[in-house]
């Protein structure tokens, strides 16, 4: 009895860790841009024989500039991270959890999602996100990869007497006394520190395509590639009722693909439908959050965060990041998107010319909107303008 019990928990153990795997691989499918999907599916087919093109559209044929290409395996931390996980002694399941994580940390490598939101992806209990992230954070290097936020961060690195003076002192406007100052000039502003961007400047390539057609607005997908099973193999595994995990994984692969393609239209056809007028040049953006468009397509937010990750639109009145297109609140009275935003501080710029962030900021307020000086220049950065001297 306590034999067919062991071997039925861990045949339960197993399927339950290979479903992991299929959503794990199911997410990354998502997630990819495009370019880096055609690059993956481009291995995949070269690895795995039950694959194979059906129309392939070379990338080079795309409007693209090539200069605007990096070299294809810049340092950046996440693969650092990768590569030491590599080496790592850890069973399948701890390993599949790890790399979950390192592929979720923001570019400065901190973890910008709830250990139950992952849990929740993964299909897994929360205990066990947990206790792999503190593996991520204590064992690799650099230390504190994975930590929430610039508090936690510094936990691992000081103890908690020094982390509460450091804290007491802040707040308190007091000086922190040298030993612990000493200790902080060693400590890295974050752990992606030294290493190069996760997000090179590479290529815009729009993946939805909303454009005006027989006199319509219409969504349509730009297709880098179609893949199908090859035929002859597929045949083959059938009448001989063998199924290697090359065929399943196959399957698998041109599954999520169509998920991810039907995600996308779905949420072009949302945007088409909501933002008519702005996508006309007839008016402004109306407000639609993730949030709202998860409930209108009833998935999970963090899906749809993902399915927007990475992702250009191009529509009549220009080509924009995905995600931009989603209005969220950036100040008191008015809510605005973040190409709304970044339209006001470009105006205010053109009109003044280069005035400091603090101006910019009380010039947003006269206008309705409250931000911090700091999302001033967050901003301003990613619009690519060089501040004048702070007044």
């Amino acid at each position: 009895m306590g034999i067919d019990y062991e071997l039925k928990q861990e045949s339960t153990l197993k399927l339950g860790l290979k479903l992991n795997q299929n959503v794990k691989l199911g997410l990354e499918i998502l997630q990819k841009p495009i370019l880096d999907l055609f690059e993956f599916v481009k291995r995949e087919v070269a690895e795995n024989p039950f694959l194979e093109f059906e129309k392939e559209l070379n990338v080079e044929s795309v409007d693209i500039d090539p200069e605007r290409y990096v070299r294809p395996f810049p340092k950046t931390l996440r693969r650092f991270l990768h590569e030491q996980l590599d080496f790592m002694n850890l069973d399948d399941e701890d390993h599949l959890v790890i790399s979950f994580i390192i592929d979720n940390l923001d570019e400065k490598g901190f973890l910008p999602h709830d250990v139950e939101e992952l849990a929740e992806d993964l299909e897994i209990p929360a205990e066990i996100v947990e206790k792999n992230l503190r593996v991520l954070k204590g064992k690799f290097e650099p230390l504190g990869c994975g930590s929430r936020n610039l508090l936690d961060y510094l936990g691992n690195f000081l103890n908690a007497r020094e982390l509460e003076t450091v804290l007491n002192c802040v707040s308190s406007k007091r000086k922190i006394p040298e030993t612990v100052k000493s200790k902080l000039r060693g400590i890295p502003p974050y752990p992606s520190w030294g290493f190069e961007s996760d997000e090179p400047i590479v290529p815009i390539i729009p993946e939805i395509l909303i454009e005006k057609k027989d006199g319509s607005m219409k969504v349509e997908l730009r297709e880098m590639l179609r893949l199908r099973m090859n035929e002859e193999l597929e045949k083959f595994v059938k009448s001989d009722n063998w199924k290697p995990k090359e065929y399943s994984r196959a399957k698998l692969i041109l599954t999520f693909l169509g998920k991810r393609k039907e995600l996308l239209y779905r949420i072009g056809c949302l945007l088409l439908e909501r933002q008519r007028e702005f996508l006309l040049g007839m008016g402004e953006l109306k407000p639609l959050t993730l949030t709202e468009t998860a409930e209108i397509l009833r998935l999970n937010v963090s899906t749809v965060s993902r399915a927007v990750s990475g992702k250009y639109v191009h529509t009549p009145v220009g080509t924009f990041k995905l995600r931009d297109l989603f209005r969220r609140v950036v100040g008191k009275n008015r809510d605005l998107s973040t190409y709304e935003l970044e339209k006001e501080i470009r105006d205010i710029l053109s009109a003044n010319g280069k005035v400091s962030d603090n101006v910019i900021r009380k010039e947003l307020e006269r206008r309705g909107i409250y931000i911090s000086r700091r999302t001033v220049t967050k901003y301003r950065l990613k619009l690519g303008i060089r501040r004048r001297e702070r007044v």
